[in-house]
């Protein structure tokens, strides 16, 4: 076997150990990535919840639970029309992020499930009505979706004081 071997050889074991190396560092750099997006999603849904749980916030979710589970006269409790759009549009973005994979799914369902199984049946006529007004934009995902799928369940209109037959 000649210098020229020899060199060819040691090249070519050279470059597998460089390529194996390099595809080693790529892989941890993949990894490091995928985590980081992971904890990027964890994060912009934590955000979420502190804003819901924001101070500013809390005036507003009084208002639709004081609606939503009225008795008596619930006329003197309803909500403004921009109430009721901020706080339904709030679950709408906060569904969207989740469905996006933008924000943890999980953490999500978890936190706000629980408030959409109980306020969407209390409010869907409501959301239906805006829908009906909306239904020539042809919109991906109408007035209302993210409540609704975030509902984990069906549970009956009987807790809603705001809809007639509901007390």
């Amino acid at each position: 076997m000649g210098a020229k071997d020899l060199s060819s050889i040691l090249a070519t074991w050279v470059g597998l150990i460089v390529a194996i190396g390099g595809g080693y560092a790529t892989f941890h750099q993949y990894r490091d990535s995928v985590a980081k997006q992971i904890d990027d999603r964890s994060t912009t849904a934590i955000n979420f919840v502190m804003q819901f749980q924001n101070p500013q916030m809390l005036p507003l979710r009084e208002k639709i639970y004081d609606y939503i589970f009225c008795r008596g006269d619930c006329a003197a409790k309803t909500p403004s029309n921009s109430q009721l759009f901020a706080f339904v549009e709030f679950f709408d973005a906060i569904s969207y992020c989740a469905e996006k994979g933008l924000c943890d799914a999980g953490i999500i369902s978890d936190v706000f499930g629980p408030y959409a199984t109980w306020h969407w049946p209390c409010l869907s006529p409501g959301i239906a009505e805006v829908r009906r007004g909306e239904a020539a934009l042809k919109p991906a995902r109408p007035y209302g979706h993210g409540m609704e799928k975030l509902a984990i369940s069906n549970v009956g209109t009987a807790h809603c004081g705001n809809l007639k037959g509901g007390r």
